[in-house]
């Protein structure tokens, strides 16, 4: 994380609210993670190559407004399975 997206997460968390900000955020660092695997796997980054997480953010924002509590129950269906 660069020195905006705290910034940036905290925004998105205050419009979200405490339960959605933690979705958010695992969502974010989801979508990040695979990002990542495919850009290295494609050949486009290295493990040492920094990748933008603004626009991570802000799509796991847009998830989590879009489609929160169906996210919020299929979560927790598969943590207290």
């Amino acid at each position: 994380m660069g020195e905006g997206d705290p910034i940036i997460a905290t925004f998105i968390g205050m419009i979200l609210g405490m339960s959605g900000a933690v979705i958010f955020l695992v969502f974010s660092f989801l979508l990040g993670g695979i990002y990542s695997m495919v850009l290295m796997l494609f050949k486009k980054k290295t493990i040492k190559q920094h990748i933008a997480f603004g626009p991570l953010l802000a799509m796991g924002g847009l998830l989590v407004f879009l489609f929160g509590e169906q996210l919020l129950d299929i979560y927790f269906k598969l943590i207290f399975k």
